[in-house]
């Protein structure tokens, strides 16, 4: 999504319905006097609610059977160092909800002046569904990332999820690339292109 007034503005581009639901999943999460939602810039945090998110991510990912990986050393190696490395500029974003010291829902997100594209999400569990967290810290996050930092556009990352579509969001296509960064990585990347190129090859598939 791309919004050209502030998040109030776009709000009001939404279906009413929309609207009143996550005025009403507001209500229901802030019914808590402790509960929050934070843009975490704090680095010792940061990197303590990034554990907390791949406990729950993964939980939730190998619930559902889905071939889950980010939970591997190389992956979660990573994640953590481009946050350590890309919070204090603001590259990497991390927003939470959270309930006291529970996490009730997590994004992690890059962004840049104008971009912002949401990485990994995580939720707290069946306990918080009546608020739907996840969807409704997608509403938070726009709305600080718009009025606060000056971002206009919104990629909510790869998957045409049921609840991305009550945003008003539109689909673009997906492209894969590898570029070397040096001579080392440069036979890996022919190598990977010409894969990529057999694979378009119909004739080889039959």
């Amino acid at each position: 999504i791309e919004l050209h007034g502030n998040w109030e503005q776009w709000r009001h581009t939404l279906d009413k319905r929309v609207r009143k639901e996550f005025e009403r999943c507001w209500r229901v999460f802030t019914r808590s006097e402790e509960a929050r939602f934070e843009h975490v810039h704090d680095p010792d945090l940061a990197l303590e609610l990034f554990a907390q998110m791949e406990v729950q991510q993964s939980a939730r990912m190998h619930e559902t059977g889905a071939d889950y990986r980010l939970d591997e050393a190389p992956y979660r190696a990573f994640y953590k160092q481009a946050l350590a490395d890309g919070l204090a500029d603001g590259s990497v974003v991390l927003t939470v909800l959270r309930d006291g010291e529970a996490l009730v829902a997590s994004h992690y997100g890059i962004a840049n002046a104008r971009r912002y594209i949401a990485l990994r999400t995580s939720t707290g569990g069946d306990a918080w569904k009546p608020c739907t967290p996840g969807r409704l810290l997608y509403d938070r996050t726009i709305r600080h990332l718009r009025d606060e930092a000056g971002l206009s556009y919104f990629d909510f990352g790869i998957g045409a999820y049921r609840h991305k579509s009550t945003f008003g969001v539109e689909p673009i296509a997906l492209y894969d690339a590898c570029e070397a960064l040096s001579w080392r990585g440069q036979p890996w990347a022919m190598a990977w292109r010409l894969r990529r190129t057999l694979k378009r090859q119909t004739w080889l598939r039959t």
